[in-house]
């Protein structure tokens, strides 16, 4: 009692004013970057392409003539809107994720949690998150758009071949999302290095020249070149080819099931996205703490050479065992439910509001 009681001391304390200014401005961009373009495609005085805006007359050649939107609109913003949701409501987790990953067993979750409210305060929990603030809604845009379009080109193939197919089969549903997971990777990438990298800013032996994403940036590609935003792309591949084919595949399997036994709508997206974020991580988080010790490990070595992904898995498995790949596990966990089911619930309800 006494523990969560300095918890929450620590926790209130650390609220100031310019942590709340700077949330708000990162919200106020990601709006008007994201949501604000796409809200143009629905003002009531939108007869054809072309919208009167006051005294301006706007050409919107790329949305659709009809308010229905087409699927791949529907999933392309709907991914945006739930991408940007999931990460406001994971952030704090995931920077806790990232320290415990980096510390190489040296950090417990709740250790890392109260050493970073006492030196930093409550915006040491949100650092770095302007990255996924921006790019998140595109990496979801773009993994929804993915799995909407390929596992539509499924089910036709499905009907060709057995005539009047509804349902895609939940083996097919694993190979849409893997698929989905291949360009989606190359999104994820460079976000995850700009994102880490500002995250362990303030551990212990972890440099603090980085004050932002746009130095973080120009600091990787001063030192690189712009090749140097990819570093760790073998290791994002591997996790996120099959992550994202459990990812759906579970979702989809606790979505039907639910169904069959008549579950309310929210309640099932709800609860299938957070089971599908946990089971996705689960399978695929040792693959995840190479991928950010090899990504943090220009600014944490900044003299030694870059490490790649066989060489970091084996020299760590010798020197700390199976263990090792395991550090911060349990926070990435209990993050992905609610960030999952967030991004869930802002997907479907999107998506139906778009599609009706």
């Amino acid at each position: 009692r006494s523990l969560f009681r300095s918890l929450f001391r620590s926790l209130f304390r650390s609220l100031s004013l310019s942590f709340f200014l700077s949330l708000f401005r990162s919200l106020c961009v990601c709006v008007c970057v994201c949501v604000l373009p796409i809200s143009l495609a629905f003002l009531p005085n939108c007869t054809s392409n072309n919208c009167t805006f006051s005294r301006v007359r706007i050409r919107l050649s790329f949305i659709p003539q009809n308010r229905n939107m087409t699927s791949p609109w529907s999933d392309f913003i709907a991914g945006t809107l739930g991408g940007g949701l999931g990460v406001i409501t994971g952030h704090p987790i995931d920077t806790i994720k990232v320290r415990v990953q980096v510390s190489q067993g040296k950090l417990s979750a709740m250790r890392c949690f109260r050493a970073t409210l006492q030196r930093e305060g409550m915006r040491g929990l949100y650092r770095g998150i302007t990255p996924p603030l921006l790019f998140d809604c595109a990496q979801n845009a773009v993994l929804f758009a993915s799995y909407g379009i390929v596992s539509r080109w499924l089910l036709e193939g499905r009907r060709r071949q057995e005539g009047d197919q509804i349902t895609l089969p939940l083996s097919h549903v694993f190979v849409a999302g893997c698929l989905a997971g291949i360009p989606t990777a190359g999104v994820i990438c460079p976000i995850d290095l700009i994102k880490s990298r500002l995250q362990v800013q303030g551990t212990t032996g972890g440099a603090t020249a980085l004050r932002g994403p746009l130095q973080a940036v120009s600091s990787a590609v001063r030192v690189g070149g712009v090749a140097s935003l990819f570093t760790g792309l073998g290791a994002t591949l591997a996790r996120d080819v099959p992550s994202f084919g459990v990812y759906f595949l579970s979702y989809e399997a606790i979505k039907r099931t639910a169904a069959e036994r008549d579950l309310p709508t929210t309640v099932t997206q709800v609860l299938g996205g957070g089971v599908a974020g946990m089971v996705a991580w689960a399978v695929t988080y040792p693959i995840d703490v190479v991928k950010t010790i090899v990504q943090t490990h220009g600014v944490l070595h900044p003299t030694e050479p870059p490490l790649g992904m066989l060489p970091c898995a084996t020299a760590n498995y010798q020197r700390h065992g199976l263990r090792f790949f395991f550090h911060g596990c349990l926070p990435t966990l209990f993050r992905a439910f609610p960030v999952n089911a967030s991004v869930f619930l802002g997907y479907e309800l999107t998506s139906s509001f778009l599609k009706s």
